[in-house]
């Protein structure tokens, strides 16, 4: 997982989290909750900005925006490891 600093420092304290190490396959995070949830409010910025875009340029009614997650099932386990809820089915 990564964010940037500045954005993860938002969710700092909020959280009762544990250094993650690295240990299964991701970044080494001090703050992995905060850093998720970082990562999730970066990308609806970001997304915002594409849509703000697409909005002056008179695009939004003709244009589809998609975004594809190919980690969705080692998504679910951290989630289910961190006590997250997790969707079902």
């Amino acid at each position: 997982m990564q964010a940037p600093d500045e954005a993860a420092k938002e969710y700092i304290g909020q959280f009762n989290e544990q250094p993650y190490y690295g240990n299964r396959g991701y970044a080494r995070s001090k703050y992995p909750l905060s850093t998720y949830a970082a990562m999730i409010t970066y990308m609806d910025k970001q997304i915002g900005r594409i849509m703000a875009l697409l909005k002056e340029l008179n695009l939004v009614k003709n244009t589809i925006v998609m975004f594809a997650v190919t980690m969705a099932l080692r998504l679910m386990w951290w989630r289910r490891q961190n006590s997250l809820p997790v969707p079902e089915d």
